[in-house]
């Protein structure tokens, strides 16, 4: 392993969480923006999806501890056999999809932002939502040598 691999690994890891927990909220908040909120104007609320709102909410603010854990997992190797059939399991690769699987559990929460937007038709609530991801990159994002660290881990 050597320092420009480790380097190479964490910008990769680091632009994957960018796009997924970046771009995705503002992929989805144009949408919402730009295409459905002018379709719905003029309409009221509903206010029987307010407490829908709410469970879309909760379930997008668990999904950053679920991130969290899904990430701890596959970097402490517990995870390793599950990979058998997805290709080689080298310690590069699964530092990576760990990540990955974290950084996906974070962009779901702009889903949950779409879907309680066109439940509820909030556009404030939607958008308040929206901030989740970039939040769970923040937590969830390689801090220090833990990529190095987890990749020697992994290797041994």
């Amino acid at each position: 392993m050597n320092p420009s691999e480790v380097s190479a690994l964490e910008a990769r890891i680091n632009v994957i969480g960018w796009a997924l927990c970046f771009g995705v909220p503002v992929i989805v908040a144009a949408v919402i923006w730009l295409v459905l909120e002018p379709q719905r104007a003029g309409k009221p609320t509903n206010p029987e999806a307010e407490l829908f709102q709410y469970l879309l909410l909760a379930i997008a603010l668990i999904e950053i501890p679920v991130g969290i854990m899904m990430k701890r997992l596959t970097l402490a190797g517990k995870l390793k056999p599950r990979y058998q059939g997805a290709g080689p399991a080298t310690p590069k690769t699964i530092v990576q999809r760990a990540y990955l699987i974290g950084y996906a559990c974070m962009a779901a929460g702009a889903m949950y932002a779409l879907a309680a937007h066109l439940v509820g038709g909030n556009f404030a609530w939607a958008m308040a939502m929206l901030i989740i991801p970039p939040v769970g990159y923040l937590i969830i994002r390689p801090k220090g040598d833990e990529v190095e660290s987890a990749w020697r881990q992994l290797s041994s």
